[in-house]
């Protein structure tokens, strides 16, 4: 899917006011989609427009889906600049035209998951969080295999995992670490949790402090 939007006008004045939305047309790109799909994209903020980001939906229809917006800059007068906006976009939302409503304020929480992830070794272990009761999403090892020169696999020592975003759509955690017998060589683990649509992406990176610049 791939998102066609055009900022709206404020509620209200143009004025700082406590809604601002957005109105957007989810288009497919290439093949049909069946099945939920994350969704996340940057959205300029006129300056003096929005204050503050304390949550968001998206309005399909009659359809809210929750939302999650990341402030990524301001303008010179403290007013938002860039958003990042996150959710799942359903697969019968195709075509339809839908308004993203970023709320100054954060409006009461609507049942959405929250997850969290820690180290064990070299294994990770996520955890989905909904209220009181805490739920095992899933559990999965991730094991480098990394080739030294000789052909044997490099085995690596983990930090403690590193929250970038954590929010109750979308989460990014970040590990580093580095190679036992080449401590130049590091290694980075990036997991990007999408809870409510079931999506895990781990992104791996080497690193070379010792690399001829």
């Amino acid at each position: 899917m791939s998102v066609s939007s055009q900022q709206s006008a404020v509620q209200g004045d143009r004025s700082i006011a406590n809604v601002y939305e957005i109105p957007f047309e989810l288009q497919a790109v290439g093949r049909s989609v069946s099945v939920a799909q994350p969704m996340c994209g940057g959205l300029c903020v006129p300056k003096g427009r929005l204050i503050d980001a304390g949550s968001a939906r998206v309005q399909c229809d009659s359809q809210t889906l929750p939302a999650q917006v990341d402030v990524l800059s301001r303008w010179s007068d403290g007013s938002i600049r860039w958003l990042l906006a996150s959710w799942i976009a359903p697969a019968e939302a195709l075509g339809r035209s839908c308004v993203l409503r970023v709320y100054r304020d954060s409006i009461i929480d609507t049942g959405v998951s929250h997850v969290s992830l820690r180290r064990q070794g070299q294994r990770f272990v996520l955890k989905r969080t909904h209220g009181s009761t805490h739920l095992e999403m899933t559990e999965f090892d991730v094991t480098p295999r990394v080739a030294t020169h000789d052909g044997t696999l490099a085995e690596f020592d983990f930090g403690d995992v590193a929250t970038e975003v954590s929010g109750p759509v979308r989460c990014v955690y970040v590990v580093q670490g580095c190679m036992r017998k080449d401590r130049h060589v590091g290694l980075q683990l990036r997991f990007e949790v999408w809870p409510a649509a079931g999506f895990v992406q781990v992104q791996t990176r080497l690193l070379n402090s010792r690399r001829a610049r």
